[in-house]
């Protein structure tokens, strides 16, 4: 019989994680960036798109964009963009690459720590073709989930070693690795649990019957961790203060209750995963379901502490799922989704490592079992593998995947206000406006979907629907000087002036330029108000000042070209207001 080495083995399992990865998601390096997170992350954001420059990273380490502070994570997006452009197929190459290395890293940790090679594949080939893993590989904002789960593997596999040999290089390589996971995605400031339940199990390094001495031997040395974790929670906390929803508009006791449910339904989606979607509107829960999906989470955390003493691995990976899940389980509400498939990349290794170590705990009692158990995970992972595969293929572009969130979730509002700017873009305006106006049936206050209305009215020259809606948003909009309340009062400005409102036309603009002087759309557009009152002079001061603050902007040298050729050559000219 020949023999095959472990080295070989592990190469061996390694490869065929990596391929069962590609083979997933081969096709995506070929999809679009889509109109939602990837606009904020890449398309529009002009500090990645310049690629690592050392202002660039300089930005990375100072920004709370996207109301986040993860510098990884940006410098990461502009490595990409200095390398592939603004191409997506280079980017998305970089997240299947990514996921692929995060499965090896997986099976590697798992195999370090308890010796068990095929357990520890299973596990590692779950978190590698599981459909809830769908949205963190083929999004490319996403990135923050594949970069956060990298560092936080190496920290975990530092740590073993550490508790292995006691060599401090590897002590303090963790912490430094469990830094720049945090840097990545704050949702990793429940690491130092982790690694406290490890301790339990698999490595043995805490039992009942422990001396104090001991315990505050453990508790100094996960106290840098839990340093590290408590300032970013303050620097999250402080980042995300803006898409924070208050108590007024989700109340404490209706997020308690989706996070009970949430708890439920992704561990439904991770036994079913159907009907899966980019983005999960929050919905009504009434009291009989909460209390039931609280009765029902106490009662899974009872069953698996009673049989801790032989199982423990149940009660490690209930406990590595429900503490993993609390940063983003929704107790704090941050944005309008009542739960995301990117947030189970790492907790549902928890669940995963229930079910493998169950299942060889149940073969053991068959004849036969261990064949049978092998078997059966084998088709499922091929079925995980497929349903996959057909989840990804619905990120190809933003009309793909808003269409199938809409088919499978209802009241979806983002999923419309996506759709909608899609056909938008295309310049599909009658497909676009009704997509806008079916998000307002959601929610009738939505800024988005009022200003979107307001600047497609605008575009179509219907000026006193544009008035209207522009002014329901200003209303609505609480930073004014962001820059879709900037566009607004700006762009208002004009229709005002279109419509004959010509005093508050110049009341709005002149507002707008003593709240934010540094604004070049407020000069060019009061510029364009200067010129229709025949004010050349003027307005030639306001249209440089315009093109100063934005060089780059091709309508701005536009209007400064004609405004010297028409004071040089007086005649009539139109002139070009940006959106």
């Amino acid at each position: 019989m020949i023999k095959i080495g472990r080295t070989r083995i592990e190469f061996l399992i390694s490869l065929g994680l990596f391929l069962a990865v590609y083979l997933v998601y081969n096709a995506i390096p070929a999809f679009e960036f889509n109109n939602y997170d990837d606009v904020l992350y890449v398309v529009e954001n002009t500090n990645v798109q310049k690629g690592l420059t050392l202002s660039n990273i300089f930005w990375a380490f100072t920004s709370f964009s996207a109301s986040n502070w993860h510098p990884v994570t940006w410098v990461s997006h502009m490595l990409d963009c200095s390398l592939f452009g603004v191409n997506p197929d280079g980017h998305h190459w970089t997240n299947l690459f990514l996921h692929g290395i995060n499965s090896i890293l997986l099976f590697l940790i798992l195999l370090k720590m308890t010796g068990a090679a095929w357990r520890s594949a299973f596990v590692a080939a779950l978190f590698a073709v599981h459909p809830l893993h769908v949205e963190s590989v083929a999004g490319v904002a996403e990135r923050k989930d594949l970069l956060s789960a990298f560092f936080a593997f190496l920290a975990i596999g530092a740590y073993c070693s550490f508790t292995k040999n006691s060599k401090k290089i590897f002590y303090w390589g963790a912490v430094l690795l469990f830094a720049l996971g945090l840097m990545a995605k704050p949702m990793l400031v429940t690491l130092p649990f982790v690694l406290i339940l490890l301790d339990w199990w698999p490595l043995g390094r805490l039992w009942p019957q422990m001396g104090i001495t001991q315990l505050r031997t453990q508790f100094r040395e996960k106290l840098p961790f839990f340093v590290l974790s408590l300032i970013s929670s303050v620097l999250t906390i402080f980042a995300q203060q803006n898409a924070m929803y208050s108590v007024s508009e989700i109340s404490f006791q209706e997020r308690l209750g989706n996070a009970a449910c949430s708890y439920l339904r992704y561990l439904g989606k991770t036994f079913w995963p159907a009907d899966l979607a980019c983005f999960y509107p929050f919905i009504d829960i009434d009291t009989g379901a909460m209390v039931l999906a609280f009765v029902a989470l106490c009662g899974l955390t009872l069953i698996t502490v009673r049989v801790a003493k032989i199982a423990p691995y149940l009660p490690i990976g209930w406990f590595w799922y429900l503490g993993t899940l609390v940063p983003v389980i929704g107790i704090v509400q941050v944005g309008s989704q009542s739960m995301a498939d990117r947030y189970t990349y790492i907790p549902l290794i928890g669940i995963f490592i229930i079910l493998v170590w169950g299942a060889e705990a149940v073969a053991r009692s068959f004849k036969y079992g261990r064949v049978a158990v092998f078997s059966f995970g084998a088709g499922i992972l091929v079925l995980l593998a497929i349903t996959a595969n057909i989840q990804a293929s619905h990120w190809k572009n933003s009309k793909a995947l808003f269409t199938h969130a809409l088919k499978v979730t209802s009241g979806n509002y983002i999923a419309h206000l996506n759709i909608g700017n899609a056909f938008a873009k295309e310049k599909d305006y009658g497909r676009a406006e009704f997509h806008f106006k079916e998000a307002l049936k959601s929610w009738s206050d939505n800024p988005s979907a009022i200003y979107n209305l307001a600047t497609l009215y605008y575009t179509l020259n219907r000026l006193d629907e544009a008035n209207s809606y522009y002014k329901t948003y200003l209303n609505l909009e609480t930073d004014l000087n962001s820059k879709l309340g900037l566009e607004a009062q700006a762009n208002l400005a004009i229709a005002l002036l279109k419509t004959g409102h010509n005093d508050e036309a110049e009341s709005v603009i002149r507002k707008l330029l003593s709240s934010k002087p540094d604004s070049a759309i407020a000069h060019n557009n009061y510029g364009i108000i200067l010129y229709d009152q025949g004010k050349l002079t003027e307005a030639r001061v306001y249209f440089e000042k315009a093109l100063s603050l934005d060089p780059e902007n091709k309508s701005y040298r536009d209007n400064v070209q004609r405004i010297r050729g028409l004071i040089k050559n007086p005649e009539t000219d139109e002139y070009n207001n940006s959106k």
